[in-house]
């Protein structure tokens, strides 16, 4: 198991966004951590929650930074958004119920690579290229 390191390709280039996603990765890491050293099972749970609770917020947020900047494909980013969080409440489900296994371990990692690639590097940077855009013609 691998800790996750913030690295400047990753950033967007929106300081929202960018920050959100690095707090994203800073409890990722804390959960971890968590399982790692074999903390109690409450606090990992307690952990998952706050993963949980974060994206959603996350996810409305950037979600509401979209429609009022006129995104075009803001719903079929919301809609990303959707399946996301479906596949995040599974994962963490499977964790729980695998009792924190190496083996779940490596596919939620693995479930976050992809989230990192398709979703931050591909679908949120289409976002910031159109945001870049729009706030260039404003100057």
């Amino acid at each position: 198991m691998n800790l996750w390191k913030w690295k400047k390709e990753l950033e967007l280039g929106l300081p929202i966004l960018d920050e959100q996603h690095f707090k994203f990765f800073k409890q990722v890491n804390h959960f971890l951590i968590l399982v790692k050293f074999k903390k109690n099972k409450a606090a990992c749970k307690d952990s998952i929650s706050f993963l949980e609770h974060y994206l959603l917020s996350h996810f409305n947020a950037e979600f509401a930074f979209m429609k009022e900047s006129g995104y075009p494909k803001a719903r079929e980013h919301q809609a990303s958004h959707d399946i996301l969080k479906i596949q995040t409440k599974a994962i963490f489900i499977k964790v729980e119920e695998e009792q924190y296994s190496n083996e779940v371990l490596e596919e939620f990692q693995n479930f976050l690579n992809m989230w990192i690639i398709k979703h931050i590097l591909e679908e949120d940077y289409d976002f910031v290229k159109y945001y870049t855009a729009l706030e260039d013609t404003k100057k």
